[in-house]
């Protein structure tokens, strides 16, 4: 068993013992988050406008000025009353977006609710547990929601590369076509490494109450990317191998029976990699769980 799936916090509403914890247990910037990690480390003086759990509008103007990437975290929903944040996936991009999984507590149940930054619609196979969530629990809520209207990009941390893949469809196009030049490969030969340059974004999951949570997603998602990945470059190759003369451009134009044999192209590649992927992820999740 790779990780334990019934691991289970006791709770999730008690101040927390080690001090690092409980100073960035309300913060939601991600930055100043950053900031205060660095500065608990080092035993230095932490100013207070680091600590506050939202900036007021005007210190946020001014701190995002400074670099886009301090936006992130600080437009998340404000905490309500009893609820804490019980995991969060930053990403290292321009404005270093926040998702994060919120945990309110009532009498007798905990309400789960998942939020980013742009008030964004997420389904979510369940909001309502009587317990802290298992670590199998969690990963299955994480990974089994997504962006309304976006079901064909399974879970919360993959969503964001699932579709930077999507968007460089026609990067993907034009590596395959130089390989296939060069190389006269076959649609099978495959460096993973390759994929880092084209899907590369850069996240972090982290949580005070599960802390294998990275580790887990570090090999559960490079795993699931490189699997989409290949599923791309395959039926690219494909297509591309029966007609070198297709251009990526095509793809884009609406007129003319070339862009009806693109589209019906790009259909069948929307539909063979959604075809599946739940089941992929399913599979990947319950081996590194040790479920059969």
């Amino acid at each position: 068993m790779r990780f334990n799936p019934d691991f289970r916090p006791k709770t999730y509403f008690e101040i927390p013992d080690d001090p690092k914890a409980m100073l960035l247990h309300n913060v939601q910037g991600q930055k100043r988050r950053d900031i205060l990690k660095e500065a608990i480390d080092r035993d230095d003086d932490i100013e207070e406008w680091l600590l506050v759990d939202k900036l007021s509008p005007a210190e946020l103007c001014l701190w995002e000025r400074l670099h886009p990437e301090n936006m992130g975290g600080e437009y998340l929903p404000t905490l309500a009353m009893n609820e804490v944040e019980i995991a969060r996936i930053s990403m290292n991009s321009t404005t270093g977006d926040v998702i994060s999984v919120y945990a309110k507590q009532y009498p007798k149940i905990i309400h789960y609710r998942i939020v980013d930054e742009y008030n964004n619609d997420i389904i979510q196979p369940f909001h309502i547990k009587k317990k802290p969530l298992t670590f199998y629990e969690l990963v299955t809520l994480i990974d089994k929601s997504y962006m309304d209207g976006y079901p064909q990009w399974p879970g919360m941390y993959t969503q964001p590369n699932l579709a930077n893949i999507e968007c460089n469809f026609d990067r993907i196009l034009e590596a395959i076509s130089k390989q296939i030049e060069a190389e006269d490969s076959d649609v099978d030969d495959f460096d993973s490494e390759e994929s880092g340059s084209i899907w590369g974004l850069n996240m972090c999951i982290e949580s005070p109450f599960y802390p294998k949570l990275q580790d887990y997603y570090f090999e559960f998602a490079d795993d699931v990317f490189n699997h989409f990945f290949l599923a791309h470059k395959k039926l690219c190759g494909k297509v591309m191998l029966m007609n070198h003369n297709f251009d990526i451009d095509h793809k884009y134009k609406r007129e003319g029976p070339q862009w009806e044999e693109n589209r019906r192209i790009v259909e069948k590649l929307d539909e063979e990699l959604t075809k599946g992927l739940y089941n992929y992820c399913d599979k990947k999740r319950n081996k590194l769980f040790g479920i059969k």
